[in-house]
């Protein structure tokens, strides 16, 4: 991984949460990854962000797998000697890579699995193209984690199911080593937040409120997010059903320029705006001022954001998918999209429409404080669990 900070999402959000929440009295944090290894002590990660990340150079030699190979190995010798160099009571993976590269050593491990599935699957499934050879040897790097670990922990049951669903050898053994800690958002920072005013979103965004319901995602602009298909049903529910609604979306990805041009193509520029990567507290700003949160994702593991719109108030339009089912009580906080295709959202979005949720209904559980992950976390780090 790269850096740790707020306004990320996925793995990093959640260590940023750890290592800004652990007792700094009991535990003195190193955060380690392939680009960047420092040590930290309180309030130090708000600095990690001159810390420079990955090469260009990487990522080309990555292409050919013997390169590759030899490039892990390389990070294999550099992560041994940084395990060495300090004596670590406990080591936290997020990430089945760097797990499978730390030596057999007598220090407890845990293995924290945030994948859509199995990580061979995960970076194969969209690649036609690829080596045997290449796809052998991450199977092999992901079985050596699985058994390196002590402990592995999931950010849900689904995402739990998931991930043994996908994997392609025998995981008996592994399985008893498995815990579920939920993923947790920062609920009293969210409920400090104002929802943004109509003149900052003019002069910030060139964006107008006006009677529209207003919808809001935010995903990486990638294949599983299914944003285009978003696009597809706001031009139903704008041209068949004549509805007055507008679709904001927080992020970017290698579909970024695709996706703007279905917009243009579609001539929904009047209802479909790029806001980019902005800061948390903005994306938490413009969130509390939209009427819903839609999210027609697949193989969901474990949705912060969807969390974080339950913080805001607003419901959540979400699959019926994954980590969703565990958060979403169907016409109560949100609704279902029964099946990630057009017509469905269509109609999700059209129930919605048509509902009267009230605001009490609305409201996230504090299961879900980020409070309660880190300290599951540090009875963890304080276990015995080897």
């Amino acid at each position: 991984f790269g850096i740790p900070e707020k306004s990320c999402g996925g793995p990093r959000k959640i260590i940023y949460e750890i290592l800004n929440l652990l007792d700094n009295n009991l535990f003195n944090s190193s955060y380690y990854s392939f680009n960047v290894a420092k040590k930290l002590n309180k309030n130090d990660y708000i600095n990690l962000d001159n810390i420079g990340i990955i090469s260009k150079l990487k990522n080309h030699i990555q292409s050919q797998v013997f390169y590759e190979m030899y490039y892990y190995k390389s990070k294999q010798k550099f992560l041994n000697n940084y395990i060495k160099q300090n004596k670590f009571d406990v080591i936290h993976s997020h990430n089945i890579i760097p797990m499978s590269m730390i030596p057999n050593i007598n220090i407890p491990k845990i293995l924290t699995i945030h994948s859509k599935g199995s990580i061979v699957n995960d970076i194969f499934s969209d690649n036609k193209v690829y080596s045997k050879l290449r796809k052998k040897y991450f199977q092999k790097l992901e079985k050596d984690a699985l058994m390196n670990s002590d402990l592995i922990t999931f950010p849900s049951k689904k995402a739990r199911d998931l991930y043994f669903d996908d994997l392609e050898f025998d995981f008996t053994t592994v399985k008893k080593k498995v815990k579920i800690i939920y993923n947790g958002i920062n609920i009293e920072k969210i409920n400090k937040i104002n929802k943004i005013d109509e003149l900052e979103l003019k002069s910030k965004f060139n964006f107008i409120l006006d009677d529209s319901v207003l919808l809001i995602n935010i995903s990486e602009h990638v294949k599983l997010k299914n944003i285009d298909l978003l696009i597809f049903s706001m031009k139903s529910l704008v041209e068949k059903f004549n509805c007055k609604i507008k679709l904001i979306n927080f992020g970017r990805g290698p579909l970024t320029e695709y996706l703007k041009r279905i917009v243009k193509d579609n001539n929904l520029m009047g209802n479909v705006f790029f806001f980019g990567s902005q800061k948390w507290e903005t994306v938490i700003s413009v969130m509390k001022r939209c009427n819903a949160l839609v999210m027609a994702s697949e193989k969901v593991v474990f949705d912060l954001v969807i969390l974080e719109a339950l913080a805001s108030g607003i419901p959540i339009l979400v699959t019926k998918d994954g980590g969703n089912i565990e958060i979403v009580n169907d016409n109560m906080n949100g609704f279902f999209i029964e099946k990630p295709n057009e017509d469905s959202i269509v109609k999700t979005v059209n129930r919605f429409m048509e509902s009267n949720l009230k605001d009490e209904q609305i409201r996230i559980n504090h299961f879900f404080d980020v409070a309660r992950m880190v300290y599951e976390y540090e009875l963890l780090y304080n276990s015995d669990f080897k």
